[in-house]
């Protein structure tokens, strides 16, 4: 790798303008067919874009770390995401669309990162812009510009880490460099947790080449913040960890190692079975480190970053989840396809190959085969992207709008919590635990049943529950009447294409019974409803 710097060069830069002007225009098509779709409304393709708003607006209005105002709740594992729209909401105001405006110009941010760190590694400008195509497409950048959260942020952070780091572990090292990698290091794991993996994998790397301090200090500095954090949590009476992470991430229960081993085992098969792409990249590292370990065998450089950035997925697949509409993998895929393109257009085939033209066709096909389904998956996640969106306008949104519509201060019980608690002032029971700790302490323990559930709602005094009845198989009490259902048309990102409307107390059906039934005109024609509230 040069170690010169050079300026970028805009007239020469075509490749840089093209994937911009991609991202731009790819941007306005398929802002045009969400807002097409949803009647003129920007809707975020998951409702926890919406958990991170309401905390947001929480803090910004209230000084409370909550989902709503009324209380503390350790409900968001981002958490330079959400204090950073906490600020941007004190100053500029609370806006929905403003995580999507982010998201906007860190995508630029990004393409500029791809585009400098493969014009100093040598590709030219047709390398380079079909490289960028790649990073836009399998990463996936547009569904993550539109999921409203901190996905895109936690890329950027990675790859300025890893472009850092390379210089880090290159013998003639800029002089200061070394400073640069520690910031990046606390920033990583608040913005999300995952980064401790890259910042773990990198510590035994400079422990292995006997750079101690720096090793350590990094490892240090990247647990103090989530450190302090996880004490300020404990002494609010939840977690040393966010509930999030511990709900969806639980290892499972297994008492000994062998179990323990067993589940992790599982999960890295699972994960690999849901995204196969990510087998094709850690096969497409191997293959780049064993190129370039041919032409030198010494540890540095990009050869380390390839090693980085394989062992970190394995980490990833093995503790972490990679479903989520493509969203926590998002970083590791733009990771893998920025340190592994330099080493594929240098694949040297001709060993096997003496016909010039057959060695480049090999190498093409190798290319294609380990970059192909990470394309093809990236698209189809880019092209549903207004349909993603439209459920969730068809499901949670309106689920926030009847909300505010008939019980504006009242107390609702829900799974999804993120859009009636910003949309909405209503107080929350949330039935999965993000944001209600009980709740979150018997899914834990495996205990959640009907009786903790009603015991749950009764102290909060809700008014009704809104909830998927496949997550709750004989767990709601039975004394709650079903009013009614929403079933909304080609599910993607919902948890279950219908929803269920629970009056908890006899006294309270005719009521809920009379709001459905106003709000029905109000739903999109696509939403199918069911009940006995549709009955005069």
């Amino acid at each position: 790798m040069s170690q010169k710097t050079k300026p970028l060069n805009l007239r020469r830069a075509w490749a840089l303008g093209a994937a911009l002007a991609l991202l731009g225009l790819s941007t306005l098509l398929l802002g045009l067919s969400v807002l097409a779709r949803n009647a003129g409304h920007l809707t975020y393709v998951v409702d926890d874009a919406y958990i991170h708003l309401a905390m947001a607006r929480s803090l910004a209005q209230y000084g409370v770390w909550g989902v709503t105002p009324y209380a503390f709740s350790s409900s968001s594992s981002s958490l330079l995401w959400t204090g950073g729209l906490a600020l941007l909401m004190r100053l500029i105001g609370n806006h929905p669309t403003l995580p999507l405006w982010i998201n906007l110009g860190l995508a630029v941010v990004m393409i500029i990162l791809g585009y400098e760190y493969w014009a100093r590694h040598g590709l030219n400008q047709l390398q380079i812009s079909l490289a960028l195509v790649l990073l836009i497409l399998a990463m996936p950048l547009l569904p993550m510009i539109f999921s409203g959260m901190e996905h895109v942020l936690h890329t950027v952070l990675t790859l300025v880490f890893l472009w850092v780091l390379e210089h880090v572990l290159t013998p003639s090292a800029p002089r200061g460099i070394h400073s640069r990698l520690l910031p990046l290091g606390m920033l990583l794991p608040l913005v999300r947790y995952e980064g401790l993996f890259l910042i773990g994998v990198t510590t035994l790397l400079l422990m292995w080449q006997r750079r101690w301090r720096l090793g350590l200090a990094l490892a240090g500095l990247a647990l103090l913040p989530v450190t302090l954090m996880g004490l300020f949590f404990v002494q609010q009476g939840w977690w040393f960890l966010p509930a999030t992470l511990l709900i969806k991430s639980s290892p499972g229960t297994g008492r000994s190692l062998l179990e323990l081993l067993s589940t992790l085992g599982a999960r890295l098969a699972d994960n690999l079975n849901h995204a196969p792409q990510m087998g094709l990249l850690l096969l497409g590292l191997g293959v780049g480190f064993w190129n370039e370990w041919r032409r030198e065998r010494r540890m540095e450089g990009e050869k380390a970053l390839l090693v980085v950035v394989a062992a970190s997925m394995l980490i990833h697949l093995t503790l972490a989840s990679v479903q989520g509409y493509a969203r926590y993998q998002a970083y590791l895929i733009a990771a893998a396809v920025l340190v592994l393109v330099p080493p594929l257009m240098r694949l040297d085939l001709h060993r096997w190959f003496s016909i010039p033209w057959l060695a480049a066709l090999a190498q093409t096909l190798v290319a294609a085969t380990i970059l192909a389904v990470p394309v093809l998956a990236g698209t189809y996640f880019t092209l549903s992207v207004p349909r993603a969106s439209a459920n969730i306008y068809q499901q949670q949104v309106q689920m926030a709008r009847f909300v505010s519509r008939f019980y504006p201060q009242g107390t609702v019980a829900l799974n999804d919590i993120g859009a009636v608690a910003y949309f909405t002032n209503a107080h929350v029971v949330d039935l999965v635990g993000l944001a209600n700790r009980e709740i979150a302490q018997a899914r834990l323990h495996g205990t959640l049943d009907a009786t903790t559930i009603d015991r749950v709602t009764r102290q909060a005094n809700a008014d009704l529950a809104i909830v998927y009845d496949s997550w709750f198989p004989g767990q709601l009490p039975s004394h709650w009447h079903k009013v009614g259902e929403w079933e909304i048309p080609a599910n993607l990102v919902c948890g279950d294409a219908t929803v269920s409307f629970y009056a908890l107390r006899e006294a309270d059906i005719p009521s809920l019974q009379a709001h459905l039934r106003a709000f029905a005109p109000l739903l999109p024609p696509q939403v199918e409803q069911r009940g006995d509230y549709l009955t005069p």
